[in-house]
């Protein structure tokens, strides 16, 4: 028999499933007066009654479920060790005890030796550690560790959340896995587990049954890793180590289109464009108009206007218009004159934020104004209604997932909104959280200037706030009209970033846009912190600051850092114009605390790409930066 040190240092953390050792027996001490109390000969002195420990001489189990230490030795603990390795054995407990000890912490051997004939044996104790069906201690894994005041049995042996490593009895040297956060790590040990599951040998057969183990109690996390190959179609050779040294990537099964995808949402779409400038040109004088139309009609003559984004209108110039490939001139209009902006200014109404909408429209009219008051300039902004234009994001909206939009001016973000928020209407209608759906409408862009909201918006209700901030309406809508869904276009400011935080707080889906091209361009803007969980400042030790940053010992790194503090208000973030992506997809972050953190330590982030085929059926695969 292989006899047990009587000691463990910090390498041999959890060889074995029994608590450490209690101290040896020490000195006795004065106390305030002067007095000095003998131990007795169990070395501990009289222990309380009321803590339910017998005496030492007849040892009996209490009812917090343990035993009285046994009689102190020569030794300083309990008599010399035996053949067991253990000592003597402690008697036996009462009947009622015995039934409630159950042998909370089974012997888990250490790695069977690699000869055949320990297999079985070794197979039977990586059952017994790894079971799921009445785990003794098994299921709250992570979740006990941190603060326990003995040591578990943990699979994982990790150390407060902040160190993982591959069980004893799996038979593997693999360092460690550390650093970044807890999601990290887990994939880490994943990528390790999977690296080592192709083969017939006995580690390769340990690492299969601990991937699988990790799979089912880490579903929400590993679910996109494919179980591991089964004992026929096996790889004689094994696959390189790719995790040692805390390196590897985590192969992952591809993603479907198809996958949580609403039943009643087909995957081919294909855009549908609805509404025609007319009103903005009804606003020109008659030979401007006929200029802007004729110059339309020679760069497009069968759709004049299906690439018009805006007119401009500048004071002593000739109106330009920006298409979506370019800005051209109308050389042969004249130039524009004060009173062409007058005339095109009389039936607008102008907000605080220098903009005007039409009634029943969805066209935007911005002006650019002296402090006198002189209108020098005009931006006519084509606004249309796109059907289908949020599709890419059916399953997000329909599953009740609050999503927020990026993208540059121009990028599209208020006509995928105005379509999210006619598509929201209707599946919060039928699927749950069911309720209505409001659109916070500022900027009157959403859904026209009038007393009706536009049709486009249908069945969603529309909350017409001009003259008022956002977040002023936000609230008024979140306070007065019990939204189960809320629209709002432009997170612009920290009080409209505050005020949405507060909504997905409440438990109301959200659906929101903001100017930046990527998350990363939105971490940096300290105004929208409050949607992305907040930051704080923290100071790393020197040894983490150098681990954290590369850096050798007497390089240059930073120990200030800042760390998110809460949890992100959106459960997506949609980036509409991705750089160094696919043409024409967007991309989709469905962990955005991970992507978040990772920015924050400088590091990047993954995500979905979703586009359209040439027959407009959604695709969607998995993005990760090179």
């Amino acid at each position: 028999m292989e006899e047990q040190p009587a000691d463990y240092d910090d390498a041999d953390t959890y060889a074995t499933p029994y608590p450490r050792s209690p101290p040896p027996a020490r000195t006795p001490e004065e106390d305030a007066r002067g007095w000095a109390s003998p131990p007795t000969a169990n070395g501990w002195g009289a222990p309380p009654p009321q803590q339910g420990w017998a005496n030492a001489a007849t040892p009996q189990r209490p009812t917090n479920g343990w035993a009285a230490p046994p009689p102190k030795a020569e030794s300083g603990w309990g008599p010399p060790p035996t053949g067991n390795g253990w000592g003597a054995e402690t008697p036996p407990a009462t009947p009622q005890a015995q039934d409630d000890d159950d042998d909370p912490y089974p012997t888990v051997r250490r790695a069977a030796s690699t000869s055949s004939d320990d297999d079985d044996e070794f197979e039977a104790d990586l059952d017994e550690f790894l079971r799921d069906g009445g785990d003794r201690g098994y299921k709250h894994l992570l979740d006990v560790a941190r603060g326990a005041t003995h040591r578990l049995p943990c699979p994982l042996r990790c150390h407060a959340y902040a160190t993982l490593r591959v069980p004893r009895c799996v038979s593997c040297s693999a360092k460690p896995f550390v650093g970044g956060t807890f999601t990290e790590r887990l994939r880490k040990l994943a990528a390790h587990a999977q690296s080592k599951a192709d083969g017939s040998e006995q580690a390769h057969r340990a690492h299969r049954k601990l991937l699988r183990w990790l799979k089912r109690r880490y579903a929400s996390i590993l679910g996109d890793v494919p179980e591991p190959p089964s004992e026929a179609v096996l790889v004689e050779t094994p696959t390189e180590d790719a995790s040692e040294g805390e390196e590897g990537a985590l192969v992952v099964a591809a993603p479907s289109a198809s996958d949580s995808w609403p039943d009643d949402v087909p995957l081919q779409c294909e855009p549908e464009i609805q509404g025609q400038p007319w009103a903005l040109l009804a606003l020109m004088a008659g030979a401007t108009r006929d200029a802007v139309q004729a110059k339309l009609e020679d760069v497009n003559a069968d759709d004049p206007f299906a690439s018009l984004v805006d007119i401009k209108l500048s004071l002593g110039r000739r109106p330009r218009l920006k298409l979506r490939e370019r800005v051209v001139e109308c050389t042969n209009a004249p130039l524009t004159s004060q009173e062409d902006i007058r005339a095109a200014c009389a039936p607008l109404s102008f907000d605080g934020m220098q903009r005007a909408a039409l009634p029943n429209e969805l066209h935007r009219i911005s002006r650019v104004a002296m402090a006198d008051g002189t209108v020098t300039a005009l931006v006519l902004r084509v606004g249309r209604t796109v059907r289908g234009a949020s599709h890419r994001v059916a399953d997000l909206i329909a599953a009740g997932k609050s999503i927020l939009f990026l993208g540059a001016p121009g990028a599209g973000k208020s006509t995928a909104l105005r379509d999210a928020a006619s598509f929201c209407g209707v599946c919060r209608e039928t699927r749950q959280p069911t309720g209505e759906c409001w659109v916070v409408d500022a900027s009157m862009e959403l859904g026209g200037d009038g007393a009706e909201a536009h049709p486009s918006l249908h069945p969603a209700e529309r909350y017409p706030a001009a003259g008022k901030s956002l977040h002023t309406a936000m609230v008024e809508v979140l306070c007065n009209v019990t939204p189960a869904a809320m629209i709002c276009d432009e997170l612009r400011d920290n009080e409209a970033a505050k005020a949405a935080a507060a909504v997905g707080n409440h438990g109301v889906q959200l659906i929101a846009t903001a100017h930046a091209e990527t998350l990363a361009e939105l971490v940096n803007n300290k105004a929208m912190a409050p949607v992305l969980g907040d930051f704080e400042e923290c100071t790393l030790s020197d040894r983490e600051a150098m681990r954290r940053s590369g850096a050798q010992r007497w390089g240059n790194f930073s120990k200030v850092r800042n760390q998110r503090i809460g949890e992100a208000t959106f459960d997506a973030v949609v980036e509409l114009r991705p750089p160094s992506c696919r043409e024409g997809a967007w991309r989709v972050v469905l962990d955005v605390n991970g992507a978040i953190d990772a920015i924050v330590e400088k590091q990047p982030y993954g995500g979905e790409l979703r586009f359209y085929d040439e027959d407009h059926v959604l695709q969607r695969e998995e993005w990760r930066p090179a």
